[in-house]
């Protein structure tokens, strides 16, 4: 058995309960889908993966977040939007806020010149959706 046809068995395997969506996923990718076919090594980038994941395993909570904190037309959350998202969404209302306070907007930029890959984007104080989504997958 080539290194390729595996490759592709293993897909099968993993998610085998499923196979009707891992055919549609690999369509997405423009690479081989039947069963008998094998995917060349060199074609499964990491790029590909990337999409090859996002169509096998959608993230519409991820979509809802950036939707609901202000980021319906852009592919990105700002600083403040962020910051909202964080203190009224993720922070637990029982902590003490002297001993807990609140995020401010200098420790989100922290945050997302930690988080964002691309520095561009980063210094502007944005956080993209894009990348959101490979973080939670990954």
């Amino acid at each position: 058995m080539s290194r390729d046809a595996f490759l592709e068995k293993a897909i099968y395997r993993l998610f085998s309960a499923d196979r009707k969506r891992v055919e549609t996923a690999l369509e997405a990718c423009s690479l081989p889908s039947s069963r008998n076919d094998s995917i060349p090594q060199e074609d499964f980038t990491p790029e590909v993966y990337r999409v090859f994941v996002n169509n096998l395993c959608p993230r519409p909570e991820i979509d809802n977040i950036f939707s609901e904190f202000g980021a319906k037309s852009k592919p990105y959350l700002t600083v403040d939007q962020m910051m909202d998202f964080i203190n009224l969404k993720q922070r637990d209302p029982r902590l003490n806020e002297i001993l807990y306070p609140p995020l401010k907007q200098e420790q989100v930029q922290v945050l997302i010149e930690k988080y964002e890959p691309n520095n561009s984007l980063a210094k502007k104080g944005q956080f993209t959706f894009s990348h959101t989504r490979m973080r939670l997958e990954f």
